[in-house]
């Protein structure tokens, strides 16, 4: 009886195995998996890439034509057609070319490509893209024209017009008060000028208050929406401060600075009596302070020291020849300090009363 078990066994089992097939199944479906680039502000690259979930087509021949691949893009770009590996076909640009920025561009994909098993994606696809929009990227300061005039170089990520600039950049101050700036060429940035509907249109521009600002006060360059690109029609979506300053106070002497012996800084302002406990170290350098940045030259025209810094002789020139006329009307201003130095070029004597005026 067991014998006769076993050879039942073995019969089912050879009439599973070689049971015919009912069916064959279909072509496995062919899907896009990702379009690269995707989203907002993307990149201006020179590409761009097709991944399907499956193998494609084999090695071989990887170009294709536009009217191969049935993908059409919108505004048209001269897509060199290949396909990279089995999976993903890409569009390639030229050497010379990319895509522009501040433009949205739109894929319409009809299932033409077909598999070598006869398969194609289910329905047409639409896919789209926006390449970088326009915005200032940083800024510094250029120059001072007044002590409430800075004057901002401004670099922008694209070349974008100066009449969009001037309406969507401003400088903000106290009680979110709103100062509209002058727009003008950098004539140190060499680069030619992009044409944007008939205006040039530049990487760099020159900021200035269309008014002067409040004395010793902090303000804020900022951007909004809105900044036109020579590259492309889509028009700036950022909104952001830009750079933080302040400006200077009333120009004035604030005094001579130097170190007593304890190392201690001292300040001895103008018209006030010196005392015995803010006597200068000698070995130690003494400065005029002022509010505001001042020029080596003036000091040198208009300081009256007595006795002179030269001593007895009256040719000689303690301040040099050389031209050292550098203001700081460059730097940036990170707080409300005033206090800009002009260091006197030799020692002073020790246990000498000295006595400044200034014209």
């Amino acid at each position: 009886m067991g014998h006769t078990l076993v050879r039942a066994f073995a019969l089912i089992l050879l009439c599973l195995v070689s049971a015919p097939a009912t069916a064959q199944e279909g072509p496995k479906e062919l899907r896009i998996v990702r379009i690269t680039p995707t989203g907002e502000d993307v990149a201006s690259a020179r590409q761009i890439v097709l991944e399907f979930n499956r193998p494609v087509v084999t090695v071989g021949n990887m170009a294709r034509t536009a009217e191969e691949v049935g993908i059409s893009i919108q505004p048209a770009v001269e897509c060199q057609w290949r396909w990279l590996n089995t999976t993903s076909l890409a569009c390639n640009l030229g050497e010379k070319q990319s895509l522009k920025a501040a433009t949205t561009y739109r894929l319409h994909i009809e299932p033409k490509i077909e598999a070598e098993d006869g398969a194609t994606i289910e329905a047409a696809q639409d896919h789209s893209f926006t390449t970088r929009r326009p915005r200032a990227e940083n800024a510094q300061i250029h120059t001072w024209k007044s002590p409430g005039t800075p004057q901002f170089q401004v670099n922008f990520n694209q070349p974008v017009t100066a009449d969009s600039v001037a309406a969507h950049l401003y400088i903000s101050g106290p009680f979110d008060t709103r100062t509209a700036v002058k727009v003008e060429k950098d004539d140190r940035d060499s680069r030619d000028p992009v044409m944007a509907g008939g205006r040039q249109a530049y990487y760099t521009w020159l900021l200035t208050p269309e008014t002067e600002l409040p004395l010793n006060t902090r303000i804020v360059l900022r951007q909004e929406p809105g900044l036109i690109s020579a590259e492309g029609p889509e028009t700036g979506t950022t909104e952001a401060d830009i750079r933080e300053t302040f400006t200077f106070p009333e120009f004035s002497f604030r005094g001579v600075v130097c170190r007593d012996k304890e190392d201690r800084e001292i300040l001895l302002p103008p018209g006030t009596p010196q005392t015995d406990a803010q006597l200068c170290n000698p070995m130690q350098p003494v400065s005029l302070s002022f509010s505001s940045p001042v020029l080596r030259s003036e000091i040198v025209r208009n300081l009256d020291i007595a006795p002179p810094l030269g001593g007895a002789n009256p040719n000689a020139k303690p301040w040099g020849e050389e031209d050292r006329d550098w203001s700081r009307l460059y730097d940036q201003r990170s707080d409300q300090s005033a206090d800009f130095r002009i260091g006197f070029p030799v020692g002073l004597k020790a246990a000498q009363d000295y006595t400044i005026g200034m014209e």
